[in-house]
Order: C-alpha cells, then sequence, then structure tokens
C-alpha cells in the first residue's frame, strides 16, 4: 500500500520544486549589462563566538536611459577583487532594471 504514495510524493515534490524556481527573482533577472564597480568596502562583524568579514561592492550600471546602483554583501576580506573602476557584468530584470545582481 505505501508502494502507491511513494511516486504521488515524488510528483508533489517536482510541482513544488519546479514553482519555487518559476517564482524566483533569480528567473525574472534575464538581462545582461556591464556595471562599473564605484566601491567596495571591507566590514569586520563581531559575534560572541566569533568575528566575521564580509565586503559590500557597489556596482553602477546603466539600462536605457537610466543610472542604476546594485549593492551586494560577499563573504570574506574580498575588496581586493573589486577595484574601483572595475568592469562586471550585471544581471537584471527588464520590466524591474533595480532588481539586479552581479553576474557570476
Amino acid at each position: 500500500m505505501i508502494y502507491l504514495f511513494i511516486p504521488l510524493i515524488v510528483v508533489v515534490c517536482a510541482i513544488l520544486f519546479g514553482a519555487r524556481f518559476y517564482f524566483s527573482n533569480t528567473r525574472r533577472m534575464s538581462s545582461l549589462t556591464t556595471g562599473t564597480v564605484l566601491r567596495a568596502e571591507e566590514r569586520v562583524i563581531l559575534r560572541p563566538n566569533r568575528r566575521l568579514t564580509e565586503t559590500e561592492v557597489v556596482v553602477g550600471y546603466h539600462v536605457g536611459r537610466k543610472d542604476y546602483e546594485l549593492r551586494t554583501i560577499c563573504d570574506g576580506a574580498r575588496a581586493a577583487q573589486y577595484p574601483e573602476g572595475r568592469q562586471l557584468r550585471v544581471r537584471y530584470n527588464p520590466g524591474t532594471p533595480e532588481m539586479a545582481d552581479l553576474a557570476r
């Protein structure tokens, strides 16, 4: 009897996974443009039991006739990887250009 429920569980899981991908913001960011690193700043976060380092990267990009800024946080001390003026690829949503992320 339980063998009848296994295919049903697999189908339900596949539908849920597919819906999550279909409605994700990542799927909507289908266009690419070139952005320029405006600045990269490292920060140290002190926790009671450990110390974390993160890097905030600010990238300016242009879509249509408008300029936008993308702010993203990377784990670790990575400011040296993002010198000011470096060109990076930016993925964005063509319907909402403010929705963007670095193309990896």
